[in-house]
């Protein structure tokens, strides 16, 4: 196996600890700056422990234009499905505009994917335009 694989395989491996011991999000992120973690891993990870992006964007103070800008840089709807489940990393299951969950046994289009980020960032924009 390569380094590379190991190195991500270890990764996942405590992302799926982590999501058995499901800890309050404060906590979590406590945990992580202690760790010293840069604020954009810090997204990435909560994001895949299925911590909800209303909830992750609230507690860690992103506005819409950092989460927008987050969104392009990572393609952080690209990391998991709708149901929460990452998407692996295996070019077979992605096309030009659709990615296929092994665990859901089912094709996404892109706009599905990013559904839920532009929602938070339309959320966002209303709370800070003093709508909301």
């Amino acid at each position: 196996m390569a380094f590379r694989e190991q190195i991500q395989g270890l990764f996942w491996q405590a992302i799926g600890e982590r999501r058995l011991e499901r800890k309050p999000i404060a906590e979590r992120l406590r945990e992580m700056r202690e760790e010293g973690i840069s604020r954009s891993d810090m997204l990435k990870i909560l994001y895949l422990e299925k911590y909800p992006i209303f909830e992750i964007t609230s507690c860690m103070g992103i506005t819409s234009s950092e989460l927008q800008k987050l969104n392009e840089e990572m393609k952080l709807f690209l990391i998991r499905c709708p149901a929460g489940h990452r998407f692996l990393d295996d070019p077979a299951l992605h096309a030009e505009d659709a990615h296929y969950c092994v665990e859901c046994k089912r094709w996404f289009n892109e706009a599905t994917l990013r559904d839920e980020i532009e929602l938070e960032i339309r959320r966002l924009r209303e709370k800070e335009g003093g709508v909301a």
